[in-house]
């Protein structure tokens, strides 16, 4: 790792520029954090474009109003806040650190949600409500930390879909049963459940 990279890594994680999001809503977002200082299975943080969730999200031919959302890895929260601008019935996020998901809670507080909430906790422990989900992740763990978690989704009863930006181990989520990509780009690939599939396409 050169000087500059270590530099410029240091600013990012202590003292980042602000992301226009950022700007507009006066949360905190914004930034990078080493996953070595998150967890010994985390990936680095950083938050999603705006424009890549909201392009995930608009794929989904679905009435949204039924669905929870649920972010698995949530960090400081900029997907929970993205998905305030859509008719979920709730938006939960799951977050490993106690800092980042205190930052988290304080920036739905800041924009007046009633429908996000946080759970500190390991995402293997996570229980996911029955109804119908959509899940995002956003490379926020190793593969094997992700097959864990997959796990849990198994038998889930209802409607799914995963969205998963930067899909490192895409390969975790395939391997469930009844899981199709229904999208896919360069950033972004989504699953849906395929006892689902050819209701809404």
């Amino acid at each position: 790792m050169t000087l500059r990279h270590i530099v410029w890594r240091l600013r990012e994680e202590f003292f980042p520029e602000k992301h226009p999001y950022d700007q507009l809503t006066g949360c905190d977002t914004s930034g990078m954090i080493h996953g070595r200082r998150l967890g010994p299975e985390a990936e680095d943080y950083q938050p999603v474009d705006p424009d890549v969730l909201r392009a995930g999200l608009d794929r989904l031919l679905e009435d949204l109003a039924a669905f929870t959302f649920v972010d698995i890895g949530c960090g400081k929260g900029r997907a929970l806040l993205l998905a305030e601008e859509y008719p979920f019935r709730k938006i939960i996020g799951v977050e490993f650190s106690r800092k980042l998901a205190k930052i988290a809670a304080a920036n739905a507080a800041k924009i007046g949600s009633q429908r996000i909430s946080v759970v500190h906790t390991d995402a293997r422990a996570f229980h996911f409500p029955p109804e119908p989900l959509v899940v995002f992740l956003y490379n926020p763990f190793s593969g094997d930390t992700l097959r864990s978690v997959m796990k849990q989704l198994g038998p889930h009863p209802s409607s799914l879909y995963i969205l998963y930006v930067n899909p490192v181990h895409s390969d975790a989520i395939s391997a469930l049963p009844q899981m199709e990509v229904v999208a896919s780009d360069d950033w972004c690939t989504i699953w849906k459940r395929c006892n689902q599939c050819g209701q809404n396409e």
